[in-house]
């Protein structure tokens, strides 16, 4: 029943389901190039401790779910239980792992996908299961989620993961089979169960990983509903253009950084000749 509960966030607006109940639902498609942009929005009926709320003091989201009271609460659990005989309220999701979602970190990954994508969420989303997600300990500090951020979005990385997970190809035949066009359009299933095999050096590259980090955040306030949330007055044709010029100019920064990352991840994994010379630029050039 996941169309009861996602839907775009424009949609749950002209309903009038408050915003406080809503949370990003983040899918692998919308995970690229360090960040993430949920497009659809996740009705929550949590409190800020995971604790249930009682729909009916959300009107407007009571008469949103009241359609689909019996067909949510008529969904099998484990055990062959209903949800409502298991104890939930109809209005419940099924499963609400609350000992992970109290860590605010989370590193999460496109599922299936022509290269390695990972992003660093500090909370307030929710994922589908084309966007799995990476728990460190509790205990794990921002700095150890950004050097493990850096390693995964390596290009040292992306080799090894090509070497060790399914290949579904480009496209599909006449008769649905998969097929290989060209070698960079193949998709690649990206699995925790690969990953965990993953090797993390002793070193990582937080430095790197923070500043593409930063970049990532100053995109995002350069975009257009970005500059059309916070602007008074409206921004003119001439400031969405130096907006877009920014933009570009932030991502060319980007595309320099990854690169001097590539180079610290040869070094962390001894892929460099002995005694090569730091080949790592201070101040990368666009």
């Amino acid at each position: 029943e996941d169309d009861v509960f996602v839907k775009p966030a424009s949609v749950f607006s002209r309903l009038g389901v408050r915003a406080s109940m809503l949370r990003g639902m983040v899918s692998g498609d919308e995970v690229r190039d360090w960040s993430h942009a949920p497009a659809a929005s996740a009705l929550f009926p949590y409190g800020a401790e995971f604790e249930r709320i009682d729909l009916l003091s959300s009107p407007s989201a009571h008469r949103v779910m009241w359609p689909y009271r019996n067909n949510l609460s008529n969904n099998k659990m484990f055990g062959k239980q209903t949800k409502v005989e298991a104890g939930l309220k109809w209005w419940e999701y099924g499963r609400l792992t609350t000992r992970k979602l109290r860590v605010p970190f989370s590193i999460t990954f496109a599922f299936v996908a022509t290269h390695n994508h990972f992003v660093l969420d500090r909370g307030g989303q929710v994922f589908n299961r084309s966007a799995p997600v990476i728990k460190l300990p509790a205990e794990a500090t921002e700095d150890e989620h950004l050097g493990l951020l850096g390693l995964l979005n390596s290009s040292v990385a992306c080799f090894w993961l090509k070497q060790v997970c399914h290949n579904k190809g480009s496209t599909v035949d006449q008769r649905g089979a998969r097929q290989t066009t060209m070698p960079f359009e193949d998709f690649y299933e990206f699995t925790g169960t690969k990953l965990e095999q993953f090797p993390v050096t002793d070193g990582t590259p937080i430095r790197f990983a923070a500043s593409l980090e930063a970049l990532v955040q100053q995109r995002t306030s350069r975009l257009p509903a970005a500059l059309l949330a916070d602007a008074q007055p409206l921004p003119t044709r001439a400031t969405l253009a130096a907006a877009h010029a920014e933009f570009e100019s932030l991502l060319r920064r980007m595309i320099a950084l990854q690169e001097e990352l590539d180079w610290r991840c040869y070094r962390l994994y001894g892929l460099l000749p002995e005694g090569a010379a730091e080949l790592e630029h201070p101040n990368p050039p666009e």
